[in-house]
């Protein structure tokens, strides 16, 4: 009975350990993506796409606060794998704010091709109320 309960308490520890791991990989990798395109020389969506909807600015500040959202989550995934007790609210907004930094993205990618961005970026939303309702 005493080995169940140990070996279940260390199950749990390694999934908490891999989720924030595998939560700060996917952050780094949308950090890394989301810095690179900052820094690069983007064509004005206006010039891409007949329909677009966004200019070269706004693409810009999306971007911008994804790398933000992206860094705070691989910071808090860091700060938080450590802890003892992990609570489910520490989990939901891991989850959220990636959630978040991919709409953003979505949404950059919307401003070049329409439909592929706002089919993301509705994914994106219907991720996130999965989250909050779970």
């Amino acid at each position: 009975m005493r080995l169940d309960s140990t070996l279940a308490r260390q199950q749990k520890k390694s999934r908490t350990r891999d989720f924030f791991k595998n939560t700060g990989a996917i952050a780094t990798l949308g950090t890394g993506l989301a810095f690179s395109l900052i820094l690069s020389t983007l064509q004005d969506p206006k010039e891409a796409s007949r329909w677009a909807l966004i200019d070269l600015r706004t693409v810009r500040i999306l971007l911008a606060i994804s790398w933000l959202l992206f860094m705070v989550t691989l910071a808090l995934s860091f700060t938080w794998d450590g802890q003892k007790r992990t609570r489910a609210w520490r989990w939901k907004t891991l989850y959220l704010l990636d959630i978040a930094a991919v709409a953003c993205l979505s949404v950059v990618v919307a401003a070049y091709v329409e439909v592929v961005g706002f089919v993301d970026a509705l994914l994106a939303i219907v991720f996130g109320v999965i989250v909050l309702l779970n």
